[in-house]
């Protein structure tokens, strides 16, 4: 905007808002945020509370501290010598583990998850306005996509809209 000047009027591609691969990164910082405000309101050193959740486990994979430097670091809690020595994670292992648990994720949700079924042209529904409302309007026809249509509001104004 800044750059070319302030558009008349901006064309969105009717994609989320967000993509699906912000979602983790997105979890990521809300997990370290939590964190932080936890410790400042129990008067802990916020380091020390992130120190910890490097070092704990996730699922069964490893922790984040042993996946990058191949060992444990060392906190207040109480570890034998050997615990904080060295082993080396072998990368491909940790892929695959994490590529069984997707594939157990997928298969728990694909149980339930069923193809919506085709809207007919002419079809009454219902969309979402961006100022936070639903507004009436009626299918005119399949869109390129699956699952999207082209619909026409009350006011006459045509859009393309997922469903």
């Amino acid at each position: 905007m800044a750059r070319h000047g302030i558009a008349e009027s901006v064309i969105r591609d009717n994609g989320p808002h967000y993509s699906s691969e912000q979602r983790p990164r997105k979890k990521t910082v809300q997990t370290a945020k939590r964190i932080l405000y936890t410790a400042k309101a129990k008067n802990k050193d916020p380091y020390l509370s992130l120190l910890e959740y490097r070092n704990t486990p996730v699922g069964n994979l490893k922790s984040p501290a042993q996946l990058l430097m191949s060992r444990r670091l060392r906190s207040i809690l109480p570890a034998t010598a050997k615990q904080l020595q060295s082993q080396v994670t072998c990368q491909q292992t940790v892929r695959e583990r994490r590529e069984v648990c997707q594939h157990r994720q997928q298969a728990y949700y694909n149980r339930s998850a069923r193809p919506l079924p085709h809207l007919p042209v002419g079809a009454p529904i219902r969309f979402w306005q961006e100022d936070g409302s639903w507004k009436p309007a009626m299918v005119t026809r399949p869109a390129d996509t699956d699952r999207s249509y082209r619909i026409k509001t009350r006011e006459g104004q045509t859009c393309r809209r997922n469903r």
